[in-house]
């Protein structure tokens, strides 16, 4: 008998392969002999980089960079079999796990570290890039990704602007948001997805404009 087993992670406990090695064990306890095929899955967050590592036999990526409230954490990315892939989880930088749930300020988090990550991978030639963005604890609108990439953000009076959410205030030139979902109104990236970083339904509607000037 086969059993195939392909989980996605349980967000802030076990990555996919974490809840595939568990499962596994238990099903060969409870029946000896059987034969368990493992294939971890990911959905953009927690666990991506493992699961496109091992499909492809890839490698892991280890580095130091700026956590989401600028406390430097360790964060990993995968390079693909190929060589020339590099695939970055955002929660592995910037995510949700990295802070604890009484200090997190979507206000001031940043998605810098994940900017980090491109930037490492970038000198290590790679050329295709997949960026997992599930798990953020950030809406900066990838304002701090492109800063760690040599970017300038400033505002309409030429000052830079703060970082994370803050800095969408007065931008003087919009940058994309960083979840595929429409800036605007009523179902924009801060009103479907705010509510998970801390912020009031009425930050959540504040955020939802700033996003749609910053695109204009």
């Amino acid at each position: 008998m086969i059993f195939v087993v392909a989980p996605d992670s349980f967000k802030g406990s076990l990555t996919s392969k974490n809840v595939c090695d568990v499962v596994e064990q238990a099903l060969l306890e409870r029946f000896p002999g059987i034969t368990v095929e493992k294939v971890p899955m990911a959905d953009g967050g927690e666990g991506t980089v493992e699961a496109l590592i091992l499909a492809t036999g890839g490698k892991k990526q280890c580095l130091w960079v700026t956590g989401p409230l600028f406390d430097k954490t360790m964060a990993a990315y995968g390079i693909l079999g190929d060589g020339k892939t590099a695939v970055i989880e955002m929660s592995s930088a910037s995510g949700l796990p990295l802070i604890p749930a009484w200090r997190r300020d979507p206000y001031a988090a940043t998605t810098y570290g994940t900017g980090e990550l491109v930037a490492d991978a970038l000198k290590k030639g790679c050329t295709e890039f997949i960026l997992g963005i599930g798990g953020s604890a950030t809406n900066d609108g990838g304002a701090g990704m492109m800063c760690a990439l040599g970017a300038r953000l400033l505002d309409e009076n030429g000052q830079d602007v703060p970082p994370g959410a803050n800095g969408l205030l007065k931008p003087a030139s919009g940058w994309p948001a960083t979840y595929p979902t429409p800036c605007a109104a009523p179902m924009g990236r801060p009103t479907s997805l705010g509510p998970k970083r801390a912020p009031s339904p009425m930050t959540c509607r504040c955020w939802t404009k700033r996003f749609t000037a910053s695109a204009k």
